[in-house]
């Protein structure tokens, strides 16, 4: 019926074989997607973990030196000079 219009079984086969490509593309980019998303937040997490843990590093550093601020700016600690008041 289709070949008075130019499309002939291989053809259409062809097309519809495109068409389902087409689809198993679209459902692998949504999955690259959500595996995107996942790692974005355990990339995010694991960084929030880090903040905590460097936090905590400097506080005991920040104790430990607080007589030797050369040690801490070794660290790569500011050390906090003088006692803030102003005269």
């Amino acid at each position: 019926m289709m070949a008075i219009y130019g499309y002939t079984k291989a053809i259409i086969l062809q097309r519809l074989n495109e068409i389902e490509n087409i689809y198993h593309l679209m459902d692998q980019k949504i999955s690259a997607s959500g595996e995107a998303q996942h790692s974005t937040q355990v990339r995010n997490r694991k960084l929030r973990e880090l903040d905590r843990w460097v936090s905590e590093y400097k506080k005991v550093a920040r104790l430990a030196f607080r007589d030797s601020p050369q040690y801490l700016e070794k660290l790569g600690i500011v050390a906090k000079s003088g006692t803030g008041k102003k005269d």
